[in-house]
């Protein structure tokens, strides 16, 4: 049985920068989240078209993914439902 080390929040960040402070690294961490650079451009906050484009792209990705899960469930659901009420009637 092994015991794991407590260990809090502070000591976490404190890891974080660290780590982040050593070797050759390209993009400082300005957050916990993401690097610097990944979603700013420039330096007055806009983002690039890319990750515009990228964003906008996942975005109706997903939409056209649930809204084909829901286009199927609701086919199979009345399939169903029109099979059973056909077994009734005929068999």
């Amino acid at each position: 049985m092994t015991i794991e080390p407590q260990v809090s929040v502070d000591q976490y960040q404190l890891l974080w920068q660290a780590a982040s402070n050593e070797g050759d690294n390209d993009m400082n961490t300005g957050s916990m989240q993401y690097p610097e650079g990944w979603y700013l451009d420039d330096d007055d906050g806009q983002l690039s078209w890319f990750n515009a484009g990228v964003r906008v792209g996942v975005g109706i990705g997903l939409g056209v993914c649930v809204g084909v899960g829901i286009g199927v469930g609701l086919l199979m659901r009345s399939y169903q439902a029109t099979t059973r009420s056909l077994k009734r009637r005929f068999f």
